[in-house]
């Protein structure tokens, strides 16, 4: 992420890959946590983490809330 990572966060969660993890659908966290691994892998952070900070962002919810959309009761 030598160009920042504000750029990266936008292509994730509004730009061409928010539309591919498609926020606030069931599976919208794995489908994150499966796309920027590689990236992760590469740059030294943890996709989880980046994900889980970009789920709470975009859907007001933290991943395995009781209020987020698909969980299971």
């Amino acid at each position: 992420m030598a160009d920042g990572g504000e750029n990266f966060k936008i292509y994730w969660s509004t730009g061409a890959g928010g539309r591919k993890i498609r926020w606030n659908t069931p599976g919208d966290f794995k489908r994150c946590v499966d796309h920027v691994e590689k990236y992760a892998l590469k740059e030294g952070f943890s996709a989880e983490g980046f994900c889980a900070r970009l789920h709470k962002r975009m859907t007001g919810v933290w991943p395995g809330d009781k209020a987020n959309v698909g969980r299971k009761n």
